[in-house]
Formats: structure tokens, C-alpha cells, sequence
């Protein structure tokens, strides 16, 4: 059983919920790979776009305003993980979904529905656990 510091806020959705989630993280995965592969042809310093507050500059992403850095190889690895069912689904790792869709379907118009998707399942996540506390 995993402890509570290795899934800390483990989440219960429905199967084809799961499953959408599993597959977008594999697509997800894949155009992390596109990005990296780009970003090995073209300076790093050319390599700048808005990531709401934060920038994407050679392969570190800045989440918000948080002043978290996470790398794009580490995004990359998370979403495999979850495509390939490796690792249970959490709250952070919907959450780190939800930020870095919000981009991409700013550039791919595709992705706009699975943000939408993604957004109304942490809702409901994060509403159910709050009712689960307060009883």
C-alpha cells in the first residue's frame, strides 16, 4: 500500500474517465517529445513562448506564478507514466495536466475540449473531497 507522501492525494474517477485521462497523457507525452526534439534543431534562446505567466525556454516550463520550474523532460515521463498506467492518478498530476492543457490549446485548438474535460473533473474531484472532509 502506498503511503500518503508517495500518493498524496489520491484520486477515484469513473473508468472512462481514467481511461481519457490515461490516453491524453500518452498524446500529451508524444508532443512533449515533438517540443524536445525542435528545441535540439533550434537555439535555446530562440526557443520562447507564454505559458501564462511563466515561459517555456529550452526545456524548463514555469508554472504560474509559483516559481516552479518544471522540466519538459519531466512533464514527459509523468504523462508516459500515467499512459501507461505506472502510476496512480493524483490530484497534482490533473492539476500539472490542467496548466500545461491550458497552453497547448492556446497553440493547438484541438486541445480545447480535453482542457475543458480536464478542468470540470478537477472540479468535481476537489468538490467530492471536500465533502469527504467535512463528514
Amino acid at each position: 500500500m502506498l503511503s500518503e507522501f508517495e500518493n498524496p492525494i489520491g484520486v477515484e474517477i469513473s473508468p472512462e474517465d481514467e481511461k481519457f485521462i490515461r490516453e491524453l497523457a500518452g498524446r500529451m507525452s508524444a508532443d512533449i517529445d515533438l517540443e524536445l526534439e525542435k528545441s535540439k534543431k533550434i537555439h535555446a534562446a530562440d526557443i520562447q513562448a507564454s505559458f501564462n505567466s511563466g515561459n517555456v525556454v529550452g526545456g524548463d516550463i514555469q508554472l504560474h506564478n509559483d516559481n516552479v520550474i518544471v522540466r519538459q523532460e519531466d512533464l514527459r515521463n509523468t504523462f508516459k507514466q500515467i499512459a501507461e498506467n505506472e502510476i496512480p492518478l493524483d490530484q497534482g498530476d490533473l492539476a500539472m495536466m490542467e496548466t500545461y492543457l491550458e497552453v497547448l490549446a492556446k497553440r493547438k485548438p484541438e486541445y480545447g475540449s480535453e482542457s475543458q474535460r480536464v478542468t470540470q473533473l478537477l472540479k468535481s474531484i476537489k468538490t467530492s473531497t471536500s465533502i469527504d472532509e467535512s463528514q
